[in-house]
């Protein structure tokens, strides 16, 4: 574990503008707006993930929960794999003809409150609430380092576009691909070329 120095502190409150990138991190991204930062704090928030939220006044790049507020959830990198699937076993639990998803890595996604686990195929664990029903989060065992969550219950849901369509095969006929969205019949971005 990183050891924060107390001018490192005093710089880190001083430089607070910054949080917005630092709680990209994990596998943070150097912005402009991040330009002016001191390259060993820099360096020291890439490393050490942990050290920067023990600090305090990290704010999550994202937030959203259920319907009922049992569950909440908080995102600590920037959300990617932007995606709506269509295949038969989101739409049958969600009630829904697709689902939107984003992925982050498993120790950026913080969950409080209890969920009801459902094992919709072999490997894969989806999370709801019990209270709600609302469905939260996705996971698969060929993936352990990373999460899936649903678009639609983040708080500002708006500011997070699906960019592709998964499992385009299995898409109602009446449920069009936006346009503009790149279409995949049975693939994960990761797998992309």
């Amino acid at each position: 574990m990183l050891s924060w120095e107390p001018e490192d502190r005093q710089e880190w409150q001083r430089t607070r503008e910054w949080h917005s990138v630092v709680a990209q991190s994990v596998g943070f991204h150097k912005t402009t707006s991040a330009a002016n930062a001191p390259t060993e704090l820099v360096d020291a928030v890439a490393q050490d993930y942990r050290a920067v939220l023990a600090l305090g006044g990290v704010r999550p790049v994202a937030q959203g929960g259920c319907h009922c507020g049992a569950l909440r959830y908080s995102l600590w990198e920037t959300p990617r794999d932007l995606t709506i699937c269509h295949c038969s076993i989101c739409r049958s639990t969600s009630g829904a003809p697709h689902l939107g998803w984003g992925s982050v890595r498993r120790d950026a996604f913080k969950q409080t409150g209890e969920a009801t686990q459902y094992q919709s195929s072999k490997g894969c664990v989806r999370q709801f609430c019990p209270n709600c029903g609302t469905q939260i989060s996705f996971s698969e065992a060929g993936r352990p380092e990373e999460i899936d969550f649903t678009l639609a219950s983040l708080d500002e849901a708006e500011h997070y576009k699906p960019i592709t369509a998964l499992h385009t095969d299995f898409r109602l006929t009446w449920d069009a691909v936006a346009a503009g969205r790149l279409a995949l019949s049975n693939h994960r971005m990761a797998d992309l070329p």
